[in-house]
């Protein structure tokens, strides 16, 4: 019977299906009741069934962790769209009520979004204070986890449920620290991961102590960090390798496959915590209670099991694709929720809006692009802004061409920028400079001078006394 188990596990891991990964039926697990000794809270099917589910996007083959504030943004704010950053706003069971008061006067909320490359998943997680001068202090703790399993718990003895870590380090699943206390080892107080928590057959704890702090241990190739935080505001990337939800027992590897088929199709059980008083200090302050956020519920049941976390699926890497409005001052909305920013990711079919807002001194002519296609997205409406088209399964790119009138009140009747074109109402001589001041094109006794071979950048057009400047 043992045999037949392991082997439909082992096909089962190569197999997409829409089956759940279960929880295997012949692990046998010792734990002690010298460690946590409350019995984990399974939640109720009910409660799984509502759980929250959240998505995780494709940063291609592979992503490169970011090494500043600046380059988190540049993942965080451009690929994740509203739709796909989420708030952990669920307050602890449990709260003093000096601490929930706190809470609703001082404290801001965790904000995460989740992406993944060919090799592993990423999770960036920020926050920072309702008063965004507040500095974040030495006491915060982050917690997330991540397991292929539905639920982890034990049908056995009473007394063997303690200690359970969220998942076992043997069958796959990690529950991950990292915290920014100063100490000896963290002078600067930087974000620092601290401890990978896992259970095993042969340890009478619940936990593998040779295992508990990532340094040194297996995990150690696994996972890391990218801490892009200021003294005011957490801005943190932690990389999990597919390496780590392995389930060594059976064995079989994590894959896509097994992501994309576990707890009945909806992902892996997934949870994110930040804790603001680790050491839940006693003062009236924090009412003696730890002030943790969670994403998926407010118990803190997650702590002993993942019955009450929520779910992490892929979004595949084909049904997302770029779309760059060409640098500041355009902003990008997709399927009517705005990115606040100039580029971004849309599905194909979504609608999109590119707007270029007003540019001091400027006026916007029209959009401009180096590939035909598209511009022909466009159709009749070059000049439209904000313009609407609808996404192709493709990334496109597109730069406002934007006119400034004028040099030291220079005069402008017979010169305008038109879509890809200088015009003229009386021919005439046309000569156009980049921003060093080198002649690139000129014409002599024309009313038109094409603009759509010129790289992006910053131009000036003359023609006679006139002079426009302008951007493409």
């Amino acid at each position: 019977m043992r045999k037949v188990t392991l082997l439909l596990l082992v096909c089962f891991a190569f197999a997409l299906n829409a089956k759940a990964t279960e929880f295997p039926s012949d692990f046998l697990f010792t734990g002690n009741s010298e460690w946590y000794t409350s019995n984990p809270v399974l939640a109720s099917e009910a409660i799984r069934d509502a759980a929250e589910d959240a998505s995780a996007l494709y940063l291609g083959p592979e992503y490169t962790m970011p090494t500043n504030s600046s380059e988190f943004e540049d993942t965080y704010l451009d690929v994740f769209d509203e739709n796909h950053r989420y708030v952990a706003d669920s307050i602890r069971w449990g709260i003093s009520t000096a601490a929930k008061t706190l809470t609703t006067t001082t404290d801001g909320r965790p904000e995460f979004a989740v992406g993944y490359d060919d090799a592993a998943i990423y999770v960036f997680l920020t926050y920072a204070f309702k008063d965004t001068e507040t500095l974040l202090g030495n006491d915060i703790n982050v917690e997330i986890m991540l397991c292929p399993y539905d639920k982890l718990g034990y049908d056995g003895e009473p007394g063997n449920e303690a200690v359970l870590w969220l998942r076992y380090l043997d069958l796959g699943g990690v529950k991950l620290n990292f915290n920014n206390k100063i100490s000896a080892d963290n002078s600067l107080g930087k974000f620092v991961l601290d401890k990978a928590m896992a259970s095993t057959n042969d340890n009478s704890y619940g936990f593998n102590h040779t295992e508990i702090a990532v340094a040194g241990s297996s995990y150690e190739a696994l996972t890391d960090i990218a801490d892009c935080s200021s003294a005011t505001e957490l801005k943190t990337v932690l990389r999990v390798a597919f390496g780590a939800l392995d389930d060594n027992k059976t064995p079989a590897m994590f894959t896509k496959d097994v992501w994309a088929a576990a707890c009945a199709g909806r992902g892996i059980s997934f949870e994110v915590k930040l804790t603001l008083d680790n050491s839940e200090n006693t003062d009236e302050v924090s009412g003696g209670k730890k002030r943790s956020y969670m994403w998926n519920c407010g118990a803190n049941e997650t702590y002993y099991t993942n019955s009450y976390a929520g779910y992490l699926k892929m979004e595949e890497a084909a049904d997302l694709y770029t779309v760059s409005g060409g640098g500041s001052g355009v902003f990008v909305t997709v399927d009517g929720v705005s990115l606040n920013a100039p580029s971004g990711r849309a599905k194909e079919g979504a609608e999109v809006t590119l707007e270029c807002l007003a540019v001091p001194g400027g006026v916007f002519a029209s959009w401009s692009s180096e590939n035909p296609g598209d511009l022909a997205l466009l159709g009749a409406n070059l000049t439209v802004n904000p313009v609407t088209f609808t996404m192709p399964a493709r990334d496109v790119t597109f730069f406002p061409v934007v006119a400034t009138i004028g040099t030291e009140g220079t005069e402008i009747k017979n010169m305008s920028v038109k879509g890809d074109l200088i015009v003229l109402d009386e021919a005439a001589k046309i000569e156009i400079f980049n921003s060093t001041g080198v002649l690139v094109a000129s014409v002599a006794s024309a009313t038109e001078l094409p603009i759509s071979s010129l790289p992006a950048g910053i131009y000036t057009a003359k023609s006679g006394s006139e002079v426009v400047k302008f951007a493409k």
